[in-house]
C-alpha cells in the first residue's frame, strides 16, 4: 500500500514531530510506502514561524526581541529532524493541490495529534481528509479534539467531517465519546504513536548525554506550579534544576534550555532523574523512558486533561497527578515491570488496528 498522514510534522513543537516520525516508521515496519504529507496549514504556520508574535502589546513585543535568536535556531533544528527523519513529501502542500498530490494513494490517514482541535487549526478540513479521492481509503489514528466538548457553533461541521472518514481512531475517552455524540459511531482508541517504537528504537535517534550530573527535569507548557514543585524538590535532594522550554516568567532558579532539537530534548528527558511536566508527551516519554515523573495536574483546565488522563488509566499510574500539596508522591518508586507490560499491551492493540487498517479491500 501507498500511504499518506497528514499531521503536524511542520510545528515546531516536540510531541508533534516525535509522533509524526514513530507512526511513519511504524507503518514501513509493516511493510508499506509511508509518506508524511508536507502540508502547510496556515494556522499551524503562523505559530511556527519564528517572527510569530502574539499581540503588538508592549511585554509580547519585548518577550518577542528576546527570543528571536532562540527562534530561528530552534526552527533550524527541527527542520533538519525532518529532512533526517521524517520522510517528507518534497512538495509543499495546500488546499489548493493536496487533493490532485494525493489521488493515487490507497490509504490516507490523519493524525495523531491535536489535528481536530478547531483551535489550533481553525477547523481546516484537510484534518479531516475532506480532499481526500472517492476511491482512497480514509482513517484516523489517534487523533485528539484537545478539548473534552465542542462548541455548538462547531458541531454540524463536525459531524459533517468525522461522517466522511471511513475508519476511527482517537487518542482518548473524551475523543471516543464526541465521535459518539457527533455522529453515532463507536472509534477505537489507539495509543500514541510515540509508543509505537520499542525504548530502543528511540536511544538510537537521541543525542548524547547533555548533562553527567543528576538533574530535575521540568517540561512545563503553561503550569507555573511544576516549578515550584522541582524548587521544593531541590530542597529535599540537592538536585539542579532543568527547564525545557523554560517561560521567560519563571522565577525559579534552574537551567534553561529554551532551543533543543527533538533528538536533544529525547536526551534531556531520558538522563533526568525526576520529571515534572503538565505535558501529555512529557507524561508520555517519562514513562517510555522509565523515569519517576508526577504530573502537575490542572495545568490546562480539567477539560484539557484527558489525554493525559486516558494514558495513566491505561498504564496504571493515575496516583502520579499532583499539586504543590501532594507533590511527594514523586519520590515513590514507580513499579516499572508492570507498567511496561501494560504498554507493551497497547502497542499490541495500536498495532492490530494499522495492520487491519492496512489490509487491502
Amino acid at each position: 500500500m501507498k500511504v499518506g498522514i497528514i499531521t503536524f510534522n511542520r510545528a515546531i513543537n516536540y510531541g508533534a514531530v516525535l509522533q509524526s516520525y514513530a507512526l511513519k516508521n511504524k507503518i514501513i515496519s509493516l511493510g508499506h510506502k509511508c509518506e508524511i504529507l508536507n502540508y502547510c496549514c496556515k494556522e499551524v504556520e503562523k505559530v511556527a514561524s519564528p517572527f510569530y508574535i502574539k499581540s503588538k502589546s508592549p511585554k509580547d513585543i519585548l518577550i518577542f526581541l528576546m527570543q528571536i535568536g532562540m527562534r530561528i535556531t530552534k526552527n533550524k533544528k527541527f527542520r533538519s529532524f525532518a529532512e533526517n527523519y521524517l520522510d517528507v513529501s518534497d512538495k509543499v502542500l495546500t488546499s489548493e493541490n493536496i487533493g490532485e498530490y494525493t489521488k493515487d494513494f490507497d490509504l490516507l490517514i490523519t493524525g495523531s495529534d491535536q489535528v481536530w482541535n478547531y483551535e489550533i487549526t481553525g477547523l481546516d478540513e484537510n484534518y479531516f481528509l475532506k480532499f481526500a479521492d472517492k476511491n482512497t481509503k480514509t482513517a484516523s489514528y489517534a487523533a485528539s479534539f484537545g478539548v473534552s466538548e465542542i462548541p455548538d457553533e462547531y458541531k454540524k461541521n463536525y459531524k459533517e467531517l468525522i461522517s466522511n472518514i471511513q475508519v476511527l481512531s482517537v487518542r482518548e475517552e473524551a475523543g471516543y465519546k464526541l465521535v459518539k455524540e457527533l455522529v453515532g459511531r463507536e472509534a477505537e482508541i489507539s495509543i500514541d504513536p510515540v509508543f509505537l517504537p520499542e525504548r530502543e528504537q528511540w536511544d538510537k535517534i537521541t543525542a548524547p548525554v547533555q548533562d553527567d550530573e543528576d538533574y530535575i527535569l521540568v517540561y512545563s507548557i503553561n503550569k507555573a506550579d511544576c516549578y515550584k514543585i522541582a524548587e521544593k524538590v531541590r530542597e529535599k535532594t540537592g538536585l539542579k534544576i532543568v527547564g525545557l522550554q523554560t517561560p521567560m516568567s519563571n522565577t525559579v532558579k534552574c537551567k534553561a534550555i529554551r532551543k533543543e532539537s527533538p533528538e536533544e530534548f529525547l536526551s534531556w528527558l531520558s538522563n533526568a532523574r525526576y520529571v515534572i511536566t503538565d505535558s501529555f508527551h512529557g507524561t508520555a516519554f517519562s514513562i517510555i523512558f522509565n523515569k519517576q515523573f508526577v504530573l502537575c495536574g490542572g495545568g490546562e483546565g480539567t477539560h484539557r486533561l484527558s489525554r493525559q488522563q486516558t494514558l495513566l488509566e491505561k498504564t496504571g499510574l493515575t496516583n502520579r497527578v499532583c499539586d504543590l500539596t501532594s507533590y511527594e508522591k514523586l519520590y515513590e518508586p514507580i513499579n516499572f515491570a508492570q507498567v511496561n507490560e501494560k504498554v507493551a499491551k497497547l502497542r499490541k492493540s495500536a498495532t492490530n488496528y494499522l495492520e487491519n487498517l492496512l489490509r487491502s479491500n
